[in-house]
């Protein structure tokens, strides 16, 4: 769930987004949290501070290894 524009707020931003996740098990990138239903689609509000967007991948999917991998080994996730 990308920014759609840049905060120009000086009291600060609202560091959180709600996004809708399809059924199943889906995994917050940056914080490693499960969240979903098996049998039915959801919306969810997780932080997103920026440089940390909503992403999320599928539970136990190659994409989403491969993009852990790829983000780790270019240093901009532990």
């Amino acid at each position: 769930a990308p920014y759609l524009s840049k905060c120009s707020d000086p009291r600060g931003c609202d560091d959180e987004r709600e996004v809708y996740l399809p059924a199943g098990e889906w995994i917050h990138l940056w914080s490693g949290g499960a969240v979903g239903q098996r049998a039915r689609g959801m919306n969810v509000t997780v932080a997103a501070p920026p440089g940390e967007p909503a992403v999320f991948y599928r539970r136990n999917s190659a994409a989403g290894a491969a993009l852990v991998a790829e983000l780790r080994a270019a240093g901009v996730m532990q």
